[in-house]
């Protein structure tokens, strides 16, 4: 029952675990990135990972944005926000932007010359499942500046799924997300 979102080493891509099924979306060429289930041969320079047994299922607040809304939900279900808490939502986008980096932070190098920025899919409506962590106070730590969260999304509506880091998300009414249980 594991969970988990985190970087290869030498930030050559990302890797995403949703209840012990780890996925690993990297982009070689920098053009095209794929998702493939993970091995014993990789590492991780940064990895949060969560045990969770137990999930209380409950739905996404309406007029919210996001972050707003995990912390709106964990506290209803009585998670205590103040500590770091893994989350995972199974939702419908209204849009969503994600990227898989390619040996380079584009945060901490936001001028990286074309053949090291990450690659980036910008979407619009699809099925998408996001695995995350809630984390006050850990901006460079768990999560990235300017945010409470770090999370990962799994777009399921193609051929073969398409993980990698989720910088924003718009997520349609009716969707569920997940908290531990209480």
């Amino acid at each position: 029952h594991a969970f988990a979102v985190g970087a290869l080493t030498e930030l050559e891509g990302e890797i995403t675990i949703l209840d012990g099924k780890i996925l690993v979306a990297t982009t070689p060429d920098g053009a095209i990135a794929s998702s493939t289930l993970g091995s014993d041969e990789q590492s991780a320079t940064f990895l949060t990972v969560a045990y969770v047994d137990n999930w209380t299922r409950d739905s996404i607040p309406p007029d919210m944005d996001f972050e707003t809304a995990v912390e709106t939900v964990a506290k209803r279900n009585g998670v205590n926000v103040d500590e770091p808490f893994p989350f995972y939502v199974s939702a419908h986008t209204n849009s969503f932007d994600l990227h898989v980096i390619n040996g380079f932070c584009p945060v901490a190098s936001p001028d990286l010359p074309n053949k090291d920025q990450p690659w980036r899919l910008h979407g619009a409506e699809t099925d998408m499942l996001i695995v995350g962590f809630f984390a006050k106070e850990q901006e460079g730590v768990m999560t990235h500046h300017g945010s409470n969260i770090h999370m990962h999304g799994i777009v399921t509506s193609g051929k073969e799924p398409i993980s990698g880091h989720l910088d924003k998300v718009d997520i349609a009414a009716g969707s569920s997300i997940f908290v531990p249980a209480m």
